[in-house]
């Protein structure tokens, strides 16, 4: 009986053994939902958008989405958008700033809407660099640019506030302490900790950032809870301000009047400079 207890303990312990390894082999594959495809600038209903072509200093050429500002009076809008989702689900979310007369550049990733390169953590910094970069070319002060980073993009947009201090503004939608502690609640029998190679540690920096800040989040949110986002920001400097999104979940912020609250602090904040 207990030769048995044990081989069923070995058996069990080689299955955890190799689904550990295969979770460390695979884990980029499934942190970042990458799709091949490349959406069409005729899926988006905001005028006077283009594409355009962002160099990374790895020697990538990124396309990205971009609608000018209507004066020089009005910010440029930066965003990062989440997993899985791509430049459309950027510009598309965005269409009542880009409306207001803000300039929007929807940012994209390496390896995600037919872009070339694979992602991770020190790629998608190099990915935000470039598209600050590309935006002084285009006679953008990063004064008048707005770090705009949802979900997983919430980790270059505070990267690039540390690195861009001078930027205007940061906003946060659905930001998580670190991937480590997201990748926790859903993976609690895993080793994580361990196992991860990108961190995204948006808590060990989000107290050194010098801009003001704006963090989003709904309390019905199962994929990165709402304590995160109130953790992240309890451990930001001021000025700052958390929008609580009674019932939203994790990508429905925009239905529970996110898009309007944020419009009105960026006003408000551009209204004083």
């Amino acid at each position: 009986m207990i030769l048995q207890i044990l081989k069923y303990a070995g058996f069990a312990f080689l299955l955890y053994g190799a689904l550990v390894a295969l979770a460390y082999v695979m884990q980029r594959s499934l942190i970042y939902i990458t799709s091949p495809l490349k959406p069409s600038l005729s899926q988006t209903i905001v005028a006077d958008v283009k594409e355009v072509s962002i160099a990374t200093e790895d020697g990538l050429a990124l396309a990205a989405w971009y609608k000018p500002p209507a004066s020089s009076a009005h910010p440029v809008i930066l965003r990062f958008h989440g997993n899985a989702g791509n430049v459309w689900w950027s510009m598309d979310s965005m269409k009542a700033f880009a409306a207001a007369g803000f300039g929007v550049l929807a940012a994209e990733y390496r390896g995600y809407s037919g872009n070339p390169g694979t992602p991770d953590e020190e790629g998608l910094y190099k990915d935000a660099r470039a598209h600050i970069e590309w935006l002084k070319t285009q006679g953008i002060t990063d004064k008048d640019i707005i770090l705009f980073g949802e979900s997983i993009g919430s980790s270059p947009a505070v990267q690039m506030a540390l690195e861009y201090p001078d930027a205007g503004m940061l906003v946060l939608l659905s930001p998580f302490t670190s991937l480590v502690d997201t990748a926790s609640v859903h993976y609690p029998l895993l080793p994580v900790t361990w196992l991860l190679k990108d961190r995204h540690d948006n808590l060990s920096r989000i107290g050194k950032i010098r801009m003001p800040l704006a963090i989003a989040h709904g309390t019905s949110d199962i994929v990165v809870p709402y304590v995160q986002g109130k953790k992240l920001f309890e451990a930001a400097p001021e000025s700052k301000i958390f929008l609580t999104l009674d019932g939203a979940g994790h990508n429905d912020l925009w239905h529970y009047g996110a898009e309007q609250k944020i419009m009105t602090l960026i006003v408000e904040r551009w209204s004083k400079r």
